[in-house]
């Protein structure tokens, strides 16, 4: 499944500079139900603290991606909980 994202990277003194053309790093957790995934930036700024991402693409491999729907938020983790986001818009892999 692939969903379009807008996330808010907490500010923190945590330092991680994550690339935005794809990154594997990142669980996505949506209520009880906890996914990998690669996420990028179209517009090429890489993640990092504090940092806010408009229209990302989040490309989910799972067999039962039904958590994810469109208004959804999720938590972003990494090491521990590092942001929030809400899917805007789905749409199956081809």
């Amino acid at each position: 499944m692939q969903a379009t994202v807008d996330i808010s990277l907490t500010p923190s003194d945590r330092r991680f500079v994550l690339p935005a053309s794809g990154t594997r790093s990142l669980l996505f957790r949506f209520g009880e139900d906890t996914f990998g995934g690669v996420l990028t930036d179209a517009s090429n700024r890489d993640f990092q603290p504090g940092g806010d991402h408009a229209g990302a693409s989040l490309d989910v491999w799972a067999a039962d991606t039904s958590a994810i729907v469109v208004g959804t938020k999720f938590v972003i983790w990494y090491g521990g909980d590092i942001g929030r986001g809400v899917v805007t818009a789905t749409a199956a892999h081809a």
